[in-house]
């Protein structure tokens, strides 16, 4: 039985491709590629907003002996800052009204925590 051999320039042919199946693909990799950059950059102001939070209300409960809705009041006001200053354009209006939304949520996430205690 003779084996079977593949020709010599199998590997050097070229498929037949459109100009309509490329221009799908490189539009497919531009879309790939700005999804993982933006998914990139939610991650590191997640990220931020976790760090501060958690910093700021472990660092005035200690500061103050007290675990309560000030603390979680005031981390939630500054991780809302830190999240709206990392906008590519910062307006002052903005980063206050994140802070107040901030802070907002937070204190409410602590009443409603502290229901059950």
């Amino acid at each position: 039985m003779l084996p079977l051999r593949m020709p010599t320039n199998w590997f050097c042919k070229k498929k037949p491709t459109s100009l309509r199946s490329r221009t799908w693909f490189r539009t497919w990799v531009n879309n790939l590629y700005s999804g993982v950059q933006d998914m990139g950059k939610q991650s590191l102001q997640w990220g931020l907003v976790a760090g501060v939070y958690s910093g700021m209300t472990y660092g005035m409960q200690e500061a103050r002996g007290v675990h309560d809705w000030k603390n979680a009041l005031v981390g939630g006001a500054l991780a809302g800052a830190a999240l709206s200053l990392t906008e590519s354009n910062p307006r002052h209006d903005r980063v206050v009204q994140a802070a107040i939304t901030g802070g907002a949520i937070a204190t409410a996430a602590e009443f409603l925590r502290n229901l059950n205690h």
